[in-house]
């Protein structure tokens, strides 16, 4: 068990630094920066929790995994607003469409906070409901965005983040359902299964992540002067 999670803690690690770094090679950083920010602090969490884990009380490791949930949290609601904006403005739209696509960014706001509170408050495993939230959230994004027709490497963050955030969702409710039957197996199968999520994600944003056509560029910073 040791050597899997090791093996996977470490295909993680590359893999998000090497999606850090396509990210910059490939001038995305700057478009999306929070979202640069974000896959760079589960780098940083992900080695200080590792090199943490045999030098810390078991009180104190948790305390600081919950703190860095938490930022994990408000990382994923920043990015979710970066991506918004950069499809608001990306979208060649009258005025009066562009408010109502963001009224409907609103009502997806709304929606992602109702589902989280209709989780359960109890239970074996505690389902954190900002992390719901922020799931929530990005498959909601998503599900806009493909019927606005947005285009970019906002939609592929958003694509990447909806895959995830809806397994990971799934995934907590099956390991909550695992432990309340004392099933530790299916309480495992679960976990791995969030992990190779988030893998699949990573390889789905190095491989389709990339800088918009200059001549699709063009057209919207002629649209923007007009």
């Amino acid at each position: 068990m040791k050597s899997i999670n090791l093996a996977l803690w470490s295909v993680n690690l590359i893999l998000q630094l090497g999606l850090v770094a396509l990210l910059f090679r490939r001038r995305i950083a700057r478009r999306a920066p929070l979202f640069t920010l974000l896959i760079s602090f589960y780098i940083v969490r992900s080695v200080l929790m590792y090199v943490l884990s045999t030098h810390m009380a078991h009180a104190a490791y948790y305390e600081l995994f919950q703190d860095f949930a938490l930022a994990d949290t408000i990382l994923q609601i920043l990015v979710a607003i970066e991506i918004a904006v950069t499809a608001l403005r990306s979208g060649e739209w009258s005025g009066q469409r562009t408010v109502a696509q963001a009224l409907l960014l609103m009502a997806g706001v709304l929606a992602a906070m109702f589902l989280a509170a209709l989780l359960p408050s109890r239970g074996r495993v505690p389902i954190d409901r900002g992390t719901v939230f922020a799931s929530a959230l990005m498959v909601l994004l998503f599900i806009w965005m493909a019927a606005a027709g947005v285009r970019g490497h906002a939609r592929r963050i958003v694509e990447g983040f909806a895959f995830y955030g809806a397994i990971a969702i799934l995934a907590n409710m099956a390991r909550n359902q695992a432990a309340l039957h004392r099933n530790a197996r299916w309480y495992v199968a679960g976990s791995y299964i969030q992990s190779a999520a988030y893998m699949l994600a990573l390889v789905f944003w190095i491989l389709t992540i990339r800088p918009e056509p200059a001549r699709k560029m063009s057209k919207r910073r002629a649209t923007a002067k007009a």
